[in-house]
């Protein structure tokens, strides 16, 4: 519940007999019923409204950093409302990927045989790890084969 009310910024609002999910301004998005000891947060009649307000800048760091575009096509396909990216902005992790270094000096070095030259980058910590709990990335570039 806190992970779905972070990223939608909302909040739920529990009764004796039913629950309220509301957003900031105090718009009921989704009511839901107590059954059987339990609050049901969808019923057969509609689908849950409360998913209007996902956040599409979360979908873009979940989907890997993905372009407003894309993020919005996938978006699209949902069973449920959401609400889409109308302004693209701007992320923090995308505009450092496009940071450039100073240039490094020239090289003489020629790599002759696979593996005489190997370049190793070390990315993060990322913000939001992946689902397996991943926060750094290590990638290899073997200079002659360009193989990565």
């Amino acid at each position: 519940m806190h992970q779905f009310c972070v990223d939608n910024d909302l909040y739920f609002e529990f009764h004796s007999y039913h629950f309220l999910v509301k957003n900031y301004s105090g718009n009921v998005l989704h009511q839901g019923y107590l059954h059987d000891g339990l609050y049901q947060f969808t019923n057969k009649s509609s689908l849950p409204q409360a998913f209007s307000c996902v956040r599409s800048h979360e979908w873009h760091r979940r989907l890997g950093h993905a372009s407003a575009s894309v993020v919005n096509q996938i978006l699209s396909t949902l069973p449920f409302p959401v609400e889409k990216n109308k302004t693209h902005n701007v992320c923090p992790e995308c505009q450092m990927a496009k940071i450039r270094d100073l240039p490094f000096k020239t090289s003489t070095f020629v790599s002759l045989n696979p593996l005489d030259l190997i370049f190793i980058d070390v990315w993060g910590p990322a913000s939001m790890p992946s689902t397996s709990s991943v926060k750094y990335y290590v990638s290899f570039l073997d200079d002659y084969s360009k193989f990565l």
